[in-house]
């Protein structure tokens, strides 16, 4: 299965050898129970603050997501919010959230990153964009 992020370039692929955990929501999970933010990185319009992005790891599972915190939450539905990604450089797999109106935040699905690199990035309203460095 293969998904294409509108506007990124980027394509999402799973592979059968990825572990039981991509696809997975931490919230409510032992991997989410022993979490440790691992990189974050602020979303920046010129030099105003949108927000901040998150990789976090579990120390437990091997795995990681992100979590996008936003300064201003979504007012109305259908406008281009603030997104969140988690990818895996090894084979480019990843998973994102929306944050929905009313909120502040979103966490993505988990990805198994054992023995290999990850990354967060995200972007508000469409133009202002943040990305950690690789964990």
């Amino acid at each position: 299965m293969l998904a294409i992020v509108a506007g990124t370039g980027l394509g999402f692929a799973g592979t059968a050898s990825a572990a039981p955990y991509d696809g997975v929501a931490p919230q409510g999970s032992a991997c989410y129970a022993s979490r440790a933010l691992m990189r974050q990185t602020i979303i920046k319009y010129g030099s105003t603050r949108q927000g901040d992005i998150q990789l976090w790891y579990s120390l437990r599972c091997h795995t990681v997501w992100a979590r996008v915190v936003t300064v201003d939450a979504p007012r109305v539905t259908g406008r281009l919010g603030s997104r969140g990604f988690v990818v895996r450089n090894t084979d480019h797999a990843g998973q994102m959230c929306n944050v929905p109106v009313g909120q502040y935040s979103c966490l993505t699905k988990m990805l198994y990153d054992g023995k290999v690199t990850s990354y967060a990035w995200a972007h508000t309203n469409g133009t202002n964009y943040g990305r950690t460095s690789n964990y």
